[in-house]
């Protein structure tokens, strides 16, 4: 039978507490880190919000490791790397480099106006095949 986890036993012994920093560090979400602690998501969640060490302690270590990415995409980047490079334009500069571009089309039009026009266009066709 499992015991039950404390919070405490993971903020007081220095083993766990490692083992925790470097799974937030290691890029682990949330539902891996419970699973790894041995509790609930739920029970992270609840954790998380009645414990700010707790809380802040996986923030700050997930913050580095997102830190550490981040400079080894711009330094790929910046050494050539164009896979890097459209990545960080397309997430950066999007107005500019996205795949998607938003346009804007203002005006009226009404279906008489394309039903009149498709008049006229078949009329003209018929004029010219005589």
């Amino acid at each position: 039978m499992a015991t039950r986890q404390k919070i405490s036993d993971w903020l007081e012994d220095e083993y766990k507490l490692t083992l925790l920093k470097g799974w937030a560090r290691n890029g682990l979400t949330n539902d891996q880190l419970a699973e790894c602690i041995g509790i609930s998501e739920t029970t992270l969640y609840k954790w998380k919000a009645e414990n700010t060490e707790f809380a802040e302690l996986l923030k700050a270590n997930k913050d580095y490791a997102d830190t550490q990415v981040e400079n080894a995409l711009y330094k790929a980047a910046m050494e050539g790397n164009t896979t890097a490079q459209i990545f960080w334009l397309k997430n950066r500069r999007r107005d500019n480099w996205r795949d998607k571009q938003d346009v804007e089309v203002s005006g009226d039009i009404s279906i008489v106006d394309v039903m009149r026009k498709a008049d006229e266009r078949r009329e003209r066709l018929e004029n010219e095949s005589d």
